[in-house]
């Protein structure tokens, strides 16, 4: 991610495809480091999952996708 930032630093956020990265326990981190967004497939199926069941209180800690409304 950092590669990819350190080569498109223009970009407004990131996304990464794909289930097998472990990365939900250092979103924030990544994203506090480089002052964007990053999506990843399971804060993206987790944000669905709870918009899906009314879950509206926003979860802390996994990056700002899991904090936005839905």
């Amino acid at each position: 991610v950092m590669r990819l930032y350190r080569r498109c630093p223009e970009v407004d956020g990131i996304f990464v495809t794909g289930g097998c990265f472990r990365m939900l326990e250092i979103l924030e981190v990544l994203e506090n480091d480089i002052g964007l967004p990053i999506v990843t497939t399971t804060p993206a199926n987790m944000w669905r999952c709870l918009q899906l069941v009314g879950v509206k209180d926003p979860i802390y800690g996994f990056g700002q996708l899991l904090e936005k409304p839905r």
